[in-house]
């Protein structure tokens, strides 16, 4: 049995058509590949933009080049499975079914990225403020072993 659960997980042609025969696994996936593929205006893209950023007010040119080659080619990838699950014919007759666990954990990452999509700013000031609080509280922590 676990061998063939490892199988259904790595060979991609058990997705061939699964929209087909399960529409919300598929959408799920579909939103996933395509927060994976940092596409806007999904969570993932935000991760990606700000190394970018980063790495760019940092002067590391080539380092950012590689990135975005990198990101344009992982795009293809996450999109052929996208392809496999809507285009191409149904392999298998069967579909794993989903435990109850599986099912919450994706409903809580579609919200998530679904939170993301309709309060960006108001999430991105409450990270900035996280952030600046775990600054300051470091600094202030360096300060009193310091001055022991």
């Amino acid at each position: 049995l676990h061998d063939i659960q490892v199988s259904f997980l790595s060979d991609i042609k058990y997705f061939s058509g699964i929209a087909k025969k399960s529409p919300y696994n598929s959408s799920i996936i579909t939103l996933f590949m395509l927060s994976m593929a940092r596409l806007p205006p999904f969570a993932g893209l935000w991760g990606k933009l700000y190394i970018f950023m980063a790495v760019i007010a940092s002067a590391l040119y080539l380092l950012a080049s590689i990135g975005i080659i990198a990101s344009i080619i992982s795009v293809y990838y996450y999109l052929r499975i996208i392809k496999i699950m809507y285009i191409d014919e149904i392999a298998i007759d069967k579909l794993h079914h989903l435990s109850k666990e599986v099912v919450l954990v994706s409903v809580i990452c579609v919200l998530f990225n679904l939170l993301f999509f309709l309060y960006t700013v108001p999430l991105f000031k409450v990270a900035e403020n996280a952030a600046a609080n775990s600054i300051s509280s470091k600094s202030n922590l360096i300060k009193l072993t310091n001055s022991d």
